[in-house]
């Protein structure tokens, strides 16, 4: 592998500008082209994180020899398909999240991948927040938990609302919350029923705002509240509690920046408990692009892969089936 892997960005919107900008500063990465259909938006990436190119044709990205990782921050109903091809042209991903918005592209998008013997992280960032990850090495597994990840209403007209091209908040931000539900759990989810519909939105059939149970296979049990029904200013748009086995259990609170625990040998963990570094990435992006930029190097899985990524839109998926169908849905992952 090169001493220098050169990057290609395709999309050059929020997500895009995250994962540019903190890659550009990583020992070993090099920004070389962006594409975006909107060229203005693509030439002020390049002037922004430096590089060779902006273009509008995302295929010269993603057919660019020397580029040997991509990071692909698009509208999401395109995400199988650039992230099929650039595993084909053999490069490393890093897709935006959801993976995708059907199980069947997820699938397509994971088989790609192995055959291609790439390496994708998905953009779970919550995964890499530190409050998180210390909450799960003091409490463990869960007996019960919640997770809850509420919203102002999103306006009808952004872009990540429409059905086809955003699928709307609940597998948009969901996915994040099926991601961390599953990491605390441990285990693979069994089934999920839930109730909700479409709430807040008319003139169209997304499904909006959800309560689900989610099962998993060690017996966990998740409570899981989502969409845009409105953000309570208390526990604020992240919200998880979790109840341990023997008494311990913690709530996450403040965008998941601090914690209070019982039961553990700490009472809370907040900003004052963090490294001068921990606090600097409170919100996990720097640790994902850290772990990627690892997991690239040495040829190793992430931790956030693309069976990760299947699973968290499968749960979202088949709670979609149980609000329309009024029955528990089982999982096979």
């Amino acid at each position: 592998m090169a001493d220098v892997m050169e990057v290609g960005c395709i999309g050059c919107g929020g997500r895009g500008r995250v994962y540019s900008s903190g890659l550009a500063k990583l020992p070993g990465f090099r920004m070389r082209g962006y594409a975006d259909a909107r060229i203005e938006a693509a030439k002020a990436f390049q002037e922004a994180y430096g590089g060779d190119y902006a273009t509008p044709e995302l295929d010269r990205v993603l057919e660019d020899p020397r580029i040997g990782a991509v990071l692909i921050c698009t509208y999401h109903d395109t995400h199988a398909p650039l992230a099929i091809k650039a595993a084909q042209q053999g490069k490393h991903i890093l897709l935006e999240k959801p993976m995708a918005l059907t199980i069947e592209e997820c699938k397509a998008i994971e088989q790609a991948v192995e055959k291609a013997g790439v390496r994708m992280a998905l953009g779970f960032k919550m995964r890499f927040m530190p409050v998180i990850t210390k909450v799960k090495e003091k409490i463990g597994t869960p007996m019960m938990m919640v997770g809850q990840m509420m919203d102002r209403r999103w306006a009808d007209t952004n872009w990540a609302q429409q059905p086809k091209i955003g699928g709307g908040n609940v597998i948009s931000q969901g996915c994040h919350t099926t991601n961390i539900l599953t990491y605390f759990a441990g285990a693979d989810p069994v089934s999920v029923y839930a109730e909700g519909g479409t709430m807040t939105h008319t003139g169209t059939d997304i499904i909006d705002n959800v309560v689900a149970t989610v099962r998993y296979r060690n017996g966990v049990v998740a409570g899981m509240i989502q969409g845009d029904a409105g953000l309570n200013p208390y526990v604020s748009k992240f919200f998880f509690e979790l109840f341990g086995r023997d008494g311990r259990g913690a709530g996450l609170y403040n965008r998941c920046h601090e914690a209070v625990l019982w039961g553990a040998d700490v009472d809370r963990i907040g900003p004052e408990h963090l490294t001068p570094e921990e606090n600097e990435d409170i919100e996990g992006d720097r640790g994902l692009l850290r772990h990627f930029a690892e997991c690239v190097k040495a040829n190793r899985p992430t931790l956030v892969g693309p069976r990760e990524g299947r699973i968290a839109t499968t749960i979202v998926v088949k709670l979609f089936e149980s609000v329309r169908t009024g029955k528990p849905q089982a999982i096979a992952v």
